[in-house]
C-alpha cells in the first residue's frame, strides 16, 4: 500500500466514523429501534449507476429521548479529515502504466518511477499512461508518442490519440467535427487510411468504426471491412461476440459478420467478469453466448 493509498484511506475512516458520532449523543436511557415499519430495500441498477435506500423508522421509548447537543469537536475533526481526503484524493496520481505514472507539476506532465523519480520531465501538456511500451503524449494540441526513455518515436502531428493495443493506435486529423481517423503502428506507419470519424481501439483482432450517416461496424488490421457499418454499436468484441443495435432491437454477431442471437432486445449490459444481461420487455436476465437463458429465466 502506497503513502497515498494510506492517507486517503484513514481519512476516509476517521470522517465517516466522526460523521456518525457528531449527529447523535446518547443519555444514559436506552434508544429502541424497531423494524416494524421498516421499508424494504429497493435496488435500482442501471449500467452506469447502482443505488440502494433503506429508511428505517426510529421509535424511541418514553423515557428516553435524542440529545440535541452538538459536539463542535466532532464537528471539527470531520471537517479536518474531509479537507485532507479530498487534497490527497484529487492530487494522487494516475494508476501506474508498465511501471511509470503520469505526474503533474506547474501545470506540465511528466512521468515518474516507483521510487518516485521524475524520469521524463514534466513538458507535455497531457499525457496518458503507456501501454505496450508507449505513452501518447500532448503538446500544443498536437499528440504523437514517446518510449520509457522520454524519446519521441511518433511525432506530435495528430489531432486525437489513443493508447496502443493489439500493436496498432488510433489517430486522428482535423478538428472536432470534422476529425477523420484510422490506425498507425508502432513505427509510426499509417497502416490504416484515416477515413473515418470515430475509430475504436482493436479488441481480439477488430475494431469498430464509424462513418457519419452510415452506421458503426468492425474492420480487421487488413483494413477490410468484415461487419458492415449499419448498425449501432457501444461495446468491442468479447468472447468472440460484438452487442448490436438495428431497428431499436440488440443482438449478437460473431467476428464474420453472422447473426448468432437475434435482435431481439430492448437493452444489453455486458459486464467486465463476462456475463451477459438482456432486458426484454420489462423483464431482465442472463444469458450465455449461445443466447441460452441461465438466470433469472422465466
Amino acid at each position: 500500500m502506497s503513502f497515498f493509498d494510506f492517507i486517503v484511506g484513514m481519512s476516509a475512516i476517521i470522517a465517516c466514523i466522526f460523521t456518525v458520532l457528531s449527529y447523535f449523543k446518547k443519555d444514559s436511557n436506552h434508544i429502541h429501534y424497531s423494524d416494524e415499519e421498516t421499508e424494504d430495500n429497493q435496488y435500482i441498477y442501471d449500467s452506469n449507476n447502482f443505488t440502494a435506500t433503506d429508511e428505517d423508522k426510529i421509535n424511541i421509548d418514553d423515557d428516553t429521548q435524542l440529545s440535541e447537543k452538538k459536539f463542535p469537536f466532532f464537528r471539527i475533526i470531520f471537517a479536518i479529515s474531509f479537507v485532507v481526503f479530498s487534497i490527497f484524493w484529487l492530487t494522487k496520481p494516475q494508476s501506474q502504466g508498465e511501471g511509470l505514472t503520469p505526474i503533474e507539476k506547474n501545470n506540465k506532465w511528466g512521468f515518474v518511477n516507483k521510487q518516485g523519480e521524475i524520469v521524463i520531465p514534466c513538458q507535455y501538456d497531457k499525457v496518458w499512461n503507456f501501454s505496450e511500451g508507449l505513452a501518447w503524449v500532448r503538446k500544443g494540441g498536437k499528440h504523437g508518442f514517446i518510449n520509457k526513455q522520454g524519446t519521441v518515436v511518433i511525432p506530435l502531428k495528430y489531432d486525437t490519440a489513443w493508447h496502443f493495443h493489439e500493436g496498432l493506435a488510433s489517430v486522428g486529423i482535423g478538428k472536432f467535427p470534422h476529425t477523420k481517423e484510422g490506425f498507425i503502428n508502432k513505427q509510426g506507419t499509417v497502416v490504416i487510411p484515416l477515413k473515418y470519424d470515430t475509430a475504436w481501439s482493436f479488441n481480439e483482432g477488430l475494431a469498430r468504426v464509424r462513418i457519419k450517416g452510415k452506421g458503426i461496424g468492425f474492420i480487421n488490421k487488413q483494413g477490410e471491412v468484415v461487419i458492415p457499418l449499419k448498425y449501432y454499436a457501444d461495446n468491442k468484441f468479447s468472447q468472440g461476440l460484438a452487442s448490436l443495435r438495428k431497428n431499436g432491437k440488440w443482438g449478437f454477431l460473431n467476428k464474420q459478420g453472422v447473426v448468432v442471437i437475434p435482435f431481439q432486445y430492448d437493452n444489453v449490459i455486458r459486464r467486465s467478469d463476462g456475463e451477459i444481461r438482456v432486458k426484454k420487455g420489462n423483464k431482465w436476465f442472463t444469458i450465455n453466448t449461445k443466447g441460452e437463458c441461465v438466470e433469472d429465466c422465466e
